[in-house]
């Protein structure tokens, strides 16, 4: 939760830097979720956590980064 606020904060900052040069127009701000991939530690530790693994090609063509759900995280973060 600590990282999260941090995160927002971080990102009002910079809003309100360019706001405060009148640069509105020149900033872009995306956020998705961190993502995991097969064969690497971090994904073997998601899986521990809940993360369901995808097993089919069609599960992987259905994949998407924005709409990704992790399962290890409060869903208020969500």
């Amino acid at each position: 939760m600590e990282e999260v606020k941090r995160t927002f904060k971080a990102i009002n900052r910079m809003i309100s830097i360019y706001g405060e040069q009148e640069r509105l127009e020149h900033i872009d701000i995306l956020l998705s979720f961190f993502t995991p991939y097969p064969r690497t530690r971090l994904y073997d530790t998601a899986i521990r956590h809940g993360l369901v693994r995808l097993t089919t090609l069609e599960e992987w063509g259905d994949f998407d980064q924005f709409d990704f759900k992790a399962p290890w995280m409060p869903q208020e973060l969500l």
